[in-house]
């Protein structure tokens, strides 16, 4: 069994100076969260995904996925049905340049702040080996508190935390971290901002 899987589209990006990337996670960001989700007759993407990944493609960004997969170390389903899930999402966001790279990890615990599982900081710190990073510019998206809590060990100045997905139940948590729209995490902090969804950040113009 695999524990961690990278797939790479835009091998040939050529990045002469560090460029920003905006890190996305994948259940309840990019698509529906359903639980586990195996069948990619069920891949529904969220509002305001594709506004919000040519936005990203217009404004020299590059888009990266970081996407824990625990149902896999679980038992749920295997690396198949999410290779069968991921085709049925790019499939649906359709222009093939839109995302750069996807990182994924079946690990059901984060045993250090190394791992690949968030809120471990493996996947972002492996893109840096592959593109041209400039972190303290990039903005991370998560709908879960240890998306966010990646994002700052990561060294990610720029974090959004949406409704979508888990956004709801883990509001609450999420704010206990913060305090003047920053977002502290152990002795680290990053800048923060809260939407409902994509479409919502989008409008706010804050990108």
């Amino acid at each position: 069994m695999r524990f961690k899987d990278l797939k790479i589209f835009q091998k040939n990006i050529n990045l002469d100076k560090q460029t920003p990337a905006l890190f996305l996670d994948r259940d309840g960001v990019l698509i529906k969260d359903n639980h586990y989700i195996s069948d990619p007759k069920r891949v529904k993407l969220e509002l305001g995904v594709m506004d919000l990944l040519r936005f990203a493609k217009k404004n020299g960004w590059i888009t990266i996925v970081i996407t824990n997969q625990s149902g896999i170390g679980r038992g749920y389903f295997n690396w198949a049905d999410y290779d069968d899930v991921t085709k049925k999402m790019l499939s649906e966001i359709s222009e093939s340049d839109l995302i750069a790279a996807i990182f994924a990890n079946s690990f059901v615990s984060s045993d250090s702040e190394n791992s690949w599982r968030k809120p471990g900081t493996g996947m972002i710190m492996e893109s840096l080996k592959y593109f041209n990073i400039n972190l303290q510019k990039s903005i991370l998206v998560g709908d879960r508190i240890t998306d966010l809590q990646s994002g700052v060990n990561a060294g990610i100045s720029n974090l959004v935390h949406l409704l979508t997905g888990h956004g709801m139940t883990e509001r609450e948590s999420v704010l206990k971290y913060m305090k003047n729209d920053f977002f502290y995490f152990k002795d680290k902090k990053s800048n923060i901002k809260l939407f409902d969804n994509l479409d919502e950040l989008l409008a706010s113009k804050s990108l």
